[in-house]
Formats: structure tokens, C-alpha cells, sequence
């Protein structure tokens, strides 16, 4: 019953209201994904949450008080607010909705409208170019997370510099171990993940992705050999970029870095830590209060991270912060990659030994010299 009140209410909101009756056909297929839907029952209250401020609020059908820090305004149907939406306030983290009588509300995030529209604006300035492949090539990297998250000017880039392959079924299309020189994403078919991990004999199947799903990227923030293994389970194609593209396009564009020193005084400012090593290295030792969610759990494990949050991200060198930084990027989350990881933190940590007041002292030694009042001769 609620699904079909909930595609009655998207048939209504690209009829009736601003701006969903300005989209096109493939944007309205977004919606769902991008929007939320309220079915309340006379009496019932829902708490809009995460940093609502300057959204847009839909009201279908029924009566609705929306109750905020500072008052309630009531809202009926398009009377109040005629094919418009209701903007939330400016400066509003989160409010309160509650129906007068059977509501059916939609509640959007507007910069992720201005994505939608952007993205059709992408697509109208190359409608009338003889080269459908692009509008083509445009129209399946918009499944991709991480393209999604590019601002407007590089997407347009990086689907103009995309080169289209063919792939076979139980077709290799890398092996974990050789270096990573392309980028790569699956515009049809799907594709197994098999990865060899240290205390295995054999590799193992750990994930099968589809259109959309990308891969290779690892090997090129972290400039290390591939981690894993890329098997086709059908024909297929996929979108290419190779890695001086990826750098300039994506790399530079979605990783922020930032030095020990800058990193201290963000924390003193309001961020958060994020470890994502692996819990041996966390209990060894850690900067104190960090998050821990190692780095091939953090796609699973996304939402239990605040996205109005801020983190300064970090691992032992630098490597998987990056990754780990590109992956936050993709769901709207700031977070900036510690460089050169906890190696080479100067505060101090927390561990299995107690507190480790000064780690500028293990750096010293590491680099070969001995540190004052040692008892080395």
C-alpha cells in the first residue's frame, strides 16, 4: 500500500510542483533514491534529522505542522505553498513534522537537486552533437557513486576522456599483485572480486559487482600493487580511464591532505578521528579518541559515521587514509587524509603500552640516530 501512495506521490510531484516538472525522464528515475517519503497517520510526528537547513519539504496530501526550535508553521496541501516547495530554514540542523490529519510529505536535499539538474544540463549540451557516444557513455557512469560525487565541470571531463572495451565472460581484467595503470567502470555486466589474504592458501570469492561498480582505483591513490583479483562473470563493457586522467580528474579532486601540525589543530577545531587500520594496529597504538572502522569495512559500516560530522582520517602511512578520504567524498562526508599516517604523528598515542608522551622520539630512531640520553655507546 505504501509503495503505491509513494509512486502515486512522484506521478503528482512531477506533475504539479517546481522543479521536479522541469527534469528529464532519467532524472525522475532518481528521485526515489535521492528523496524521502513520509506516510503519516493523523497524530503521528517524525524527526527530520542530519542537517535539514535550506532543504526542500513537498506537502502532497493532508495537513502539516512542521514544529522547529523557534515556533510551528502549518502547512495545507499546495493552498500554502501553490507549486513550490517549502524551504527549511537556513540555518535549521533539525525539526519536527507532525500531521494534523493523513499527510504524505517529500522531503529532498537540495544540493542533491542541484545535482540532478546539473547533471541534465550536462547531458542537453551535447543532445544535438553527432557524437551520441558520449551522451551514451554519460548516461552509464551516472550509476557510479564516485563520478557522481565530482563537481559538475569534471564529470563532463572524465565521460569526454572515458575509453569504451569490450570484456568476455570469465575474462581477467586484473590480477592481484601487478601494478594498476587504469581505472575502471562497469557500464553492463558483472564482475567477480577475488582477493588472496595473508592467512589464505587460496584466493576467495569476496564480492560480485555490477553496472555502476568500480575497481582499480586502489592501486592508483595508493600508487601499491592490485589487491585484488577482477574476473568477468559475463560479457560485457566497461568505461576506462587511464591513470594520468584518474589523477587529474578524480585523485586530486576528491582526496584533501593534510600535515600533522594543520591536522592537531582541526581536531582542537571540531574534527573527528578516523582510524582504518586493522584492530591488531589500532590496540599497538592510536591517537587518542579515534574511530576505529578498518578500511574493508567502511563501505558497510558508512552510516554509522555522522555525515555533518568532519573527519581527519588516518592510517600507518598515508595510503589507505586516501582511499578512505575518496570513499567519505563519494557519500558527501568532508573528511581530510592524515599524511604520512601515525608513522609519522609527532603527538602523542594511546596503546597496548600506556601512553607514548612523545612520538617524535620512535621517528628519530627509526631514521638511524640515537636519541639523547640513551644508554647506546
Amino acid at each position: 500500500m505504501k509503495f503505491t501512495q509513494i509512486e502515486k506521490a512522484i506521478k503528482t510531484l512531477v506533475r504539479k510542483y517546481s522543479p521536479f516538472n522541469r527534469l528529464s525522464d532519467k532524472r525522475i528515475e532518481d528521485i526515489i533514491d535521492t528523496a524521502r517519503f513520509f506516510i503519516l497517520k493523523k497524530g503521528e510526528t517524525v524527526q527530520l534529522t542530519d542537517s535539514v537547513k535550506g532543504d526542500y519539504l513537498y506537502l502532497i496530501e493532508g495537513r502539516l505542522d512542521i514544529v522547529l526550535p523557534n515556533g510551528t508553521i502549518s502547512l495545507l496541501n499546495e493552498i500554502d505553498h501553490g507549486n513550490k516547495p517549502f524551504t527549511l530554514p537556513s540555518n535549521l540542523q533539525s525539526c519536527k513534522l507532525h500531521a494534523i490529519d493523513d499527510v504524505v510529505a517529500c522531503h529532498i536535499d537540495r544540493s542533491l537537486l542541484d545535482k540532478m539538474f546539473g547533471w541534465d544540463e550536462v547531458v542537453q549540451l551535447h543532445a544535438n552533437d553527432k557524437e551520441q557516444e558520449l551522451v551514451q557513455r554519460l548516461g552509464k557512469i551516472r550509476n557510479c557513486l564516485l563520478i557522481r560525487s565530482l563537481p559538475l565541470e569534471h564529470i563532463e571531463t572524465a565521460f569526454q576522456r572515458m575509453q569504451t572495451i569490450n570484456v568476455n565472460k570469465n575474462e581477467v581484467v586484473i590480477r592481484q599483485g601487478e601494478q594498476g595503470d587504469r581505472f575502471y567502470i562497469i557500464a553492463s555486466g558483472k564482475a567477480e572480486v577475488w582477493e588472496t589474504g595473508v592467512y589464505d592458501d587460496e584466493p576467495r570469492l569476496t564480492e560480485i559487482i555490477g553496472e555502476g561498480g568500480t575497481f582499480g582505483n586502489q592501486a592508483l591513490v595508493t600508487g601499491q600493487p592490485n589487491n585484488k583479483t577482477i574476473k568477468m562473470i559475463d560479457d560485457g563493457e566497461l568505461l576506462v580511464l587511464n591513470k594520468t586522467d584518474f589523477d587529474e580528474i578524480i585523485h586530486r579532486k576528491m582526496i584533501k591532505e593534510v600535515n600533522s601540525q594543520i591536522a592537531q589543530t582541526m581536531l582542537e577545531n571540531g574534527y573527528r578521528l578516523l582510524d582504518v587500520r586493522y584492530s591488531e594496529e589500532y590496540e599497538d597504538h592510536h591517537i587518542k579518541d579515534a574511530i576505529l572502522i578498518p578500511l574493508p569495512e567502511l563501505q558497510s559500516r558508512i552510516n554509522e559515521l555522522d555525515p555533518s560530522q568532519r573527519y581527519v582520517v588516518y592510517c600507518h602511512t598515508g595510503n589507505r587514509s586516501a582511499l578512505a578520504a575518496m570513499q567519505l567524498s563519494q557519500h558527501d562526508i568532508e573528511a581530510f587524509s592524515l599524511e604520512g599516517g601515525i608513522r609519522d604523528w609527532p603527538y602523542s598515542t594511546d596503546g597496548a603500552y600506556g601512553e607514548v608522551k612523545d612520538r617524535r622520539r620512535r621517528s628519530v630512531c627509526r631514521r638511524g640516530q640515537v636519541p639523547e640520553n640513551s644508554f647506546a655507546s
